[in-house]
């Protein structure tokens, strides 16, 4: 199932990495007042305690999808919490501490092989990107200005960024390679990457257009995703690459907005309706450069400029005579 990241509370989030196995032999077990032998100042930290008590929210929970026993297993990869195996049973049962500690070894297992596979994506992505990185600067450095070599590897570029366009400014020139119309929008997207102070001279990645004017926005049309990178010593030069907006419809659960019980005791997510399905259609938005495949794009670009500044040296159009 899929759930958002929010909804996990970040002290829950800590727990789950701290104690990678949790078991909830009886939902409708009494908890048992641990108390301390003498006063004392703090609280007892009991996120190590194996039968430490269990939220009463979360046990709410867990009677509306009618759970009687439940046993987590974090999957933690690089001390963060990456996923979640969820064993349920409709009526109360024991874990003996055999199998505990067999389905613990299967969460390390697991963890260390997901571990293994996003570390060889992330090494043949920077192989890629270490290739396409050396290509482009000895395109940089045989070509007769940083304008033209862009230009003439937009298509590798927009391949190697995920991209369906790109809009490269060289001084005065404006060149489209994508069907961004009118050509005013690239001029207007430009002319605000440019005025804006904290943008100004910067890489800009952005996978919404929340933040553009309003006028602007409608401008754009269906492009919603673009990184925008400076290049060469003039302030206005920039290469953008442009992505479409992906309509995706996402079936969400325990969104904490959806609602919220009276209780004596303060208010409470409605849990019953957490736990519905929520359909949602996302529109004017697009999945980050740096999130899809190994993430590594975002850095490429980052890593790239600076080749791209050491480069200007070699810029002809701008050589001193």
């Amino acid at each position: 199932m899929r759930y958002p990241a929010d909804n996990i509370p970040a002290q829950a989030g800590r727990l789950y990495v701290v104690n990678a196995l949790r078991l909830i032999a009886d939902i409708h077990t009494e908890p048992v007042p641990l108390e301390p032998l003498r006063t004392a100042t703090e609280s007892l930290d009991m996120g190590h305690s194996v039968l430490r008590s269990v939220s009463p929210v979360f046990i709410e929970y867990l009677c509306n999808m009618g759970v009687a026993a439940s046993m987590r297993i974090s999957i933690v990869i690089a001390g963060k919490l990456w996923g979640m195996l969820a064993c349920h049973h409709m009526g109360p049962r024991r874990v003996s501490d055999t199998v505990r500690m067999a389905c613990h070894l299967l969460g390390q297992l697991l963890a260390s092989n997901l571990h293994r596979m996003l570390a060889r994506m992330q090494a043949a992505c920077s192989d890629k990107s270490a290739n396409f990185r050396a290509h482009l600067l000895a395109q940089v450095f045989s070509a007769h200005s940083l304008g033209s070599a862009f230009s003439a590897e937009a298509g590798r570029l927009c391949k190697s960024f995920g991209a369906q366009g790109m809009l490269l400014a060289d001084e005065c020139k404006l060149e489209l390679f994508a069907s961004l119309a009118p050509t005013a929008a690239a001029a207007a997207l430009l002319q605000w990457l440019n005025a804006a102070k904290p943008l100004a001279g910067r890489m800009v990645h952005m996978n919404a257009l929340d933040s553009l004017p309003a006028a602007l926005r409608a401008q754009m049309g269906f492009w919603c995703g673009l990184l925008a990178l400076p290049f060469g010593v003039a302030p206005l030069n920039r290469m953008v690459l442009l992505r479409k907006e992906q309509l995706e419809t996402v079936v969400w659960r325990g969104r904490l907005e959806k609602g919220v019980l009276d209780r004596t005791d303060g208010p409470a997510p409605d849990t019953a309706r957490l736990f519905r399905p929520m359909a949602q259609n996302r529109r004017g938005t697009r999945l980050a450069m740096g999130r899809d495949g190994t993430g590594k794009r975002v850095e490429t670009a980052r890593q790239a400029g600076v080749g791209r500044r050491r480069g200007t040296g070699r810029d002809r159009t701008r050589a001193p005579t």
